[in-house]
């Protein structure tokens, strides 16, 4: 056979050529899933544990409170409070509290509060409370109180302390949250890896706090844990008043059931009774200990 002929044979160089690299390609597949589904064998069971999510949360909440306080605090923990001028006393201010120019930010108002909780005068240790709805949101204070002993010195590292460890928390609930519904685990870092989570990292806010609490009290109350979910949901409103949306929603699936579906009020309904009592109660607190509801104030502002 000559060059000629099998230059000229109906394309028999291309076509071999062809036929071998389908092969390849064939092979470089069967491969590549062998190696995905080696992967997912070994590694998934491993990944699927809400362990991971928090883990992995936990982690990387280290990460950004590092990052922050070495190269934007420059080492000065109190730097997340965020304090400003326009309501914090330079000269009145806790000893050590960093204040800025400006308006600062609302972890100010949670640090004033975490010094002592029960203190709801408008001003004290030189800072301005903005509004009444800052009382209404004394969970994540409150607890960076207990957590400080009350100690000044120790209450900017407790704020930042309990965001750290909630996120990491939260990032647990939401593994369990994901796994109760038959999904992987690490879907529950959708909703504990929200972005805007990183701001109130950094700032001292209640949102993260609030969150953890929430989902966890939804997970308890699918367990049929109807105590525990009440104490999270409790902590959760607390700590942000719109986790009351939540309690609202259970109260009236509660309430069609009882009408509709002739059930009685029983163990389940402690998980919304709780959080209204703890709202309510703390509520009427402030209202005569600092003037009027907070939470109508807040229906003023927006």
């Amino acid at each position: 056979m000559s060059i000629a002929s099998l230059g000229s044979g109906g394309g028999y160089i291309p076509g071999r050529l062809s036929r071998f690299a389908g092969h390849v390609r064939a092979r470089d597949n069967t491969t590549s899933d062998s190696l995905i589904g080696l992967t997912v064998a070994r590694f998934g069971p491993v990944l699927d544990s809400p362990f991971v999510t928090g883990g992995v949360l936990l982690v990387a909440a280290v990460i950004l409170v590092a990052a922050r306080l070495a190269l934007v605090a420059h080492g000065h923990i109190s730097f997340f409070v965020q304090a400003g001028t326009e309501f914090s006393n330079p000269a009145l201010v806790p000893h050590g509290l960093i204040v800025g120019t400006g308006n600062g930010y609302d972890g100010q108002f949670y640090y004033r509060l975490a010094l002592d909780p029960w203190n709801l005068s408008h001003t004290a240790y030189g800072i301005t409370i903005d509004s009444s709805l800052r009382y209404q949101r004394i969970g994540y204070p409150f607890l960076a109180w207990v957590v400080s002993f009350g100690q000044e010195s120790i209450v900017p590292y407790a704020l930042v302390g309990i965001n750290v460890l909630a996120l990491g928390f939260t990032g647990f609930v939401s593994g369990k949250w994901a796994r109760s519904f038959g999904r992987h685990a690490l879907w529950g870092l959708l909703p504990a890896g929200y972005f805007g989570l990183v701001w109130s990292l950094s700032r001292d806010l209640t949102e993260i706090l609030s969150i953890a609490l929430l989902i966890g009290g939804i997970v308890a109350w699918r367990n049929a844990h109807y105590v525990l979910a009440g104490l999270s949901f409790s902590g959760s409103v607390l700590c942000r008043e719109t986790a009351m949306l939540v309690v609202v929603a259970l109260l009236v699936t509660r309430l069609f059931a009882m009408f509709r579906q002739s059930e009685r009020f029983g163990p389940v309904d402690v998980a919304w009774v709780l959080p209204v009592v703890a709202y309510t109660s703390w509520e009427v607190f402030v209202r005569f200990s600092y003037g009027h509801f907070p939470a109508l104030e807040t229906v003023r502002k927006q």
